[in-house]
């Protein structure tokens, strides 16, 4: 019996302090293991890549010394008593339950590791690729050679440019969606404060500085390209028809008959009715000519360097032309008229120039309509400018002829009727000619004053569009920062200057509608429908600012409810904590003592006999399955919390 008790003890002793001492370095590492895991969160995206990687490690490492203590355990289980043998058995099951556990967080930890760096490679690769895509639009567009005055090539700048607008609005479209994507993942797997997500939101901030500045650019570059190719077809059409024009005039210039002082009256007569004529057709051209240096000039500015200066040299010609025939048409109408003058008596002569006058008058009143359009005003101003010039260069003829009048008369006596005859027909030219000088002044003066409400009102609607876009473009720009007190905080601040902007546009609006009507009362019906429909499209997109406005002031207040109440939560929590944890630091060093009391076990039983061994390693077992449930119930709550 005595042999048998040996035997046992000489077994049971060996597998004993086998399994405690694996035990205690297992639990050891159990609890190092559980800690990382709690902690793991508060690192990046790289060192929780690190840490899961160091845990599988370990946990294979491990799992051989897990399984052989396992194994003795077995063993003596069935050395020991039935109490001692439950005791060791629930140690065992309770050591394996954890290592489980651990191995599935680890597993499921690695599993999220590796999807959350999968979709951050991923979003990086396609940020990158947006942000290279967009800084090459970007320099396209910057050494993208200016509008030629072609109108063929012209029209597939345009077409390729718009190939582009198309692809940097979808390019825009899906950073939108991508940036979208960035922000969940960054708060749903590795924190906004991470170098990772603060890298990728680094990215996402650069892209969009980048998209807005390549759209910007673009819809510069639009603009001047569908002013170019305008302007290239409109001055394609002019040129050939001015040119066509000239022609005409020149050779009905150059077909007129010869004529000298000996000439016939009626010949003469009709030399002059026919030089009326081609002064008159060249006078009605003078505003398209205008228009037609204007164009150009405009072209000039925007298109090719080289370019610019063939066009102009092409201007120049087309215009000397006309100036040359225009000045030649003058100075052979006034030789006519010297000659006209020197042949014909006092009667014929006033005659003959209120003829002339009359034709001024009836120009004067051919179109007494007011035009909304800008560059129609301006003709119509260069015209009335072009009659008063031409009545100024007759002043001296008016001169001459009334002081001619004045010698007759002074030679005829006052009973003569040819000197009531006379001083008739000179009241009537005086009183045409000064009535002539008052209806060129007094058009002259609408003129003016109706393209100074036209511009008023253009430059109106212009300002307002503009910034009407602008507070529209500020308010979609505005991203409510989710559960982010200080942030929304600013935005509310930026949604306050939105709305202090916006209470100055009330103003302008009534400012453009007065404009309106001020240029709608002068301008036919036609137009009228026109002006009143571009005001109203203001006030329809004036509306959809401030319907806009309404939305992100109640969704940003809704914000900043859930945001503040978010605040409110964490901080009872944290306070709770703080409470919880200054508890804790009064509590002495339980580890301390367990260590105590597991050195004094270990020096008693160094020199017990085995009899005595259970009194000793039954309440040791029982201490260190209660520690670990502990700890295991610990890690749990605080995994919930």
């Amino acid at each position: 019996m005595a042999d048998d008790k040996l035997a046992l003890l000489a077994k049971a002793i060996p597998l004993s302090e086998r399994f405690h001492e694996g035990f205690d370095a297992v639990m050891e590492w159990i609890e190092a293991i559980e800690e990382d895991l709690v902690q793991i969160d508060s690192a990046d995206l790289d060192t929780q890549v690190q840490l899961v990687f160091s845990m599988e490690e370990g946990v294979n490492r491990w799992r051989p010394e897990i399984d052989d203590l396992v194994a003795v355990s077995s063993q003596l289980q069935r050395l020991c008593s039935p109490d001692q043998a439950e005791e060791l058995f629930q140690s065992t099951v309770e050591m394996s339950r954890r290592v489980n556990h651990i191995a599935d967080g680890v597993a499921r930890r690695a599993e999220r590791i590796d999807i959350a760096d999968k979709q951050s490679r991923v979003m990086f690769d396609e940020l990158t690729y947006l942000v290279e895509w967009l800084t090459d639009a970007r320099d396209r567009i910057i050494s993208a050679s200016p509008p030629s005055i072609d109108p063929d090539f012209a029209c597939s700048q345009l077409r390729s440019q718009l190939v582009m607008n198309d692809d940097v609005t979808s390019n825009k479209n899906r950073l939108r969606e991508l940036s979208v994507e960035v922000r969940k993942f960054c708060r749903g797997l590795i924190g906004e404060t991470s170098d990772s997500a603060s890298f990728l939101a680094e990215q996402c901030d650069h892209a969009k500085n980048l998209v807005d500045e390549v759209c910007a650019l673009c819809r510069d570059r639009t603009e001047i390209l569908e002013r170019a190719l305008a302007l290239s077809q409109h001055l394609t059409v002019e040129f050939d028809r001015l040119a066509n024009w000239l022609d005409q005039i020149e050779d009905k210039y150059k077909s007129a008959p010869d004529f000298t002082d000996a000439s016939l009256s009626y010949q003469i007569q009709e030399q002059r009715t026919n030089n009326l004529e081609l002064s008159s057709a060249i006078s009605t051209y003078l505003p398209v000519v205008e228009q037609f240096r204007s164009d150009v000039e405009d072209l000039k500015k925007i298109c090719v360097y080289e370019d610019g200066l063939k066009l102009g040299e092409l201007a120049d010609e087309i215009i000397t032309r006309y100036d040359e025939i225009r000045n030649a048409v003058e100075v052979r109408g006034q030789v006519l008229d010297s000659i006209v003058d020197a042949s014909s008596g006092l009667g014929e002569r006033i005659d003959n120039f209120m003829h002339i006058l009359k034709e001024l008058y009836d120009r004067v009143h051919q179109d007494i309509t007011f035009s909304s359009d800008i560059s129609m005003l301006k003709n119509q101003i260069a015209n009335i400018n072009e009659l008063k010039q031409g009545l100024r260069r007759k002043n001296d003829t008016y001169t001459s002829l009334l002081e001619s009048a004045s010698e007759v008369l002074s030679s005829i006596p006052e009973d003569d009727p040819s000197h009531k005859s006379i001083n008739e027909n000179l009241q009537k030219l005086s009183k045409l000619w000064c009535s002539l000088e008052h209806e060129i002044e007094n058009r002259k003066d609408m003129l003016d004053s109706a393209l100074i409400k036209a511009d008023r009102f253009w430059n109106e609607i212009d300002e307002s569009q503009r910034e009407i876009d602008d507070l529209r473009v500020r308010l979609e720009s505005i991203e409510l920062a989710a559960g982010q007190h200080e942030l929304l905080q600013q935005q509310q601040l930026e949604v306050e200057s939105i709305a202090c902007d916006m209470s100055t546009i009330e103003n302008k609006l009534a400012a453009l509608r007065e404009a309106g009507t001020a240029l709608s009362d002068i301008i036919q019906s036609e137009e009228q429908i026109v002006i009143n429909d571009q005001v109203d499209t203001i006030h329809e997109g004036w509306e959809s600012v401030k319907k806009l406005m309404g939305s992100k002031k109640r969704d940003l207040i809704m914000a900043i409810d859930d945001a503040t109440a978010l605040h409110i939560d964490v901080s009872n929590l944290l306070d709770w904590l703080k409470k919880a944890e200054a508890r804790l630091a009064t509590f002495s060093d339980p580890e301390s003592l367990k260590e105590q009391v597991l050195y004094a076990a270990t020096h008693i039983t160094n020199g017990a006999p085995f009899h005595q061994l259970a009194a000793i390693h039954h309440p040791i077992s029982e201490l260190n399955l209660r520690w670990a449930q502990l700890y295991a119930a610990l890690c749990d709550r605080e995994n919930k919390v």
